[in-house]
């Protein structure tokens, strides 16, 4: 909850769920950097479309591999990963709405397995790999921005954003190599740095914050 009136910053109360004990937190600014869960703290519109990404395990004797491919699927022309991990062979990703509940833990549906076992066969014809060479599966969500056009989810592009709302800085989208400017975009939103600070900060990629 923002702080009283005549209070700088914001402040929450936050409960120890196992000792019980309350404490305030107080900050100066606050980023929500929650990621596909953006939407349900922003107090804005949404703007997140989160996007299922899922991998299979399999068994490296049915598909055996020693470096990492990147292999056109069949059907709509995705590029999707073959590599070895852990002794292992991991195949994916794919790229699909996730419009079940996010606070349920993602799991790969049966058309992704479909999806990815029809473009190891396909590309590694003789393999004959089936769902009994599936160790296990992987999913993630990503939280994309939404463009509003209702693309198609691959054609969907991974910028970040940054908004506001009642003061709150909400941040989402992006990818791990965009992380410094996302960063940087989310401090100047604050105005923890100013617009000078900003572009001189983009400029020296290579060196860390002063």
């Amino acid at each position: 909850e923002q702080s009283g009136k005549g209070e700088q910053g914001f402040s929450v109360t936050v409960e120890d769920r196992v000792s019980g004990e309350l404490s305030t937190l107080k900050a100066a600014a606050v980023v929500s950097a929650t990621g596909a869960w953006a939407d349900r703290f922003s107090g804005a519109e949404a703007r997140v479309r989160p996007l299922r990404g899922s991998h299979l395990f399999i068994d490296p004797a049915a598909l055996p591999v020693n470096d990492c491919l990147t292999v056109m699927h069949p059907d709509d022309g995705r590029p999707v990963f073959v590599f070895p991990w852990e002794g292992v062979t991991c195949v994916g990703t794919t790229d699909l709405d996730h419009p079940q509940d996010m606070d349920i833990e993602a799991a790969a549906s049966d058309r992704e397995v479909v999806y990815l076992l029809k473009l190891i066969n396909t590309q590694f014809p003789g393999r004959n790999v089936t769902r009994d060479h599936i160790y296990s599966t992987i999913a993630g969500v990503r939280p994309v921005i939404a463009s509003g056009k209702g693309v198609d989810p691959s054609k969907e592009r991974r910028d970040h954003a940054v908004w506001g709302e009642n003061g709150i800085v909400t941040v989402s989208g992006g990818k791990l190599t965009t992380f410094r400017l996302i960063a940087l975009d989310a401090l100047l939103a604050t105005g923890l740095i100013d617009a000078k600070e900003h572009r001189r900060s983009q400029k020296s990629k290579a060196r860390g914050f002063e």
